[in-house]
């Protein structure tokens, strides 16, 4: 196994997705809400690696390589090669972190409350024109980086 933090370029990005084996199906909100990130300047290498097998095939990593192409930026990201390929099963079971799990490990309290009234107040203060035509709109109060929130 191999572990380096690399410049990965789109023409980069394309070239490991088409090494992907199968993968789970992708989708649209995660890599447009990766894109916003990258764009915005808050993309960080934070110990999440893009995994590759033993046969350099992608295991894990594809919504921020297609993030990364779309942003159309060089982004530093740290890559892992050299998996066993029956790890795959054990990649991505986890729980995501939320914004509530931010604050509450900040030391806020009643953060589920504040995560809940940040996203709400920045929906209303920065999206409301747009989603105001539309009759629901969950998916993107959920769709909010905790980033956009803590940046206010």
């Amino acid at each position: 196994m191999k572990t380096e933090i690399k410049k990965i370029t789109p023409a980069l990005a394309k070239r490991f997705l088409e090494s992907q084996v199968k993968n789970r199906k992708w989708r649209r909100e995660i890599v447009d809400r990766y894109k916003a990130e990258m764009l915005s300047d808050n993309w960080h290498v934070n110990g999440q690696p893009i995994i590759f097998d033993k046969d350099d095939r992608l295991m894990d990593g594809q919504h921020r390589l297609m993030a990364l192409i779309e942003s159309n930026k060089t982004i530093d990201m740290m890559l892992v090669t050299g998996i066993d390929s029956q790890a795959r099963e054990t990649i991505d079971i986890g729980k995501s972190r939320t914004m509530g799990d931010i604050f509450q490990m900040s030391g806020i309290r009643n953060a589920r409350l504040l995560s809940r009234t940040s996203k709400l107040l920045y929906v209303w203060t920065h999206k409301f024109d747009e989603l105001s035509q539309k009759r629901f709109y969950t998916k993107e109060i959920m769709n909010i980086s905790p980033q956009k929130i803590l940046k206010l």
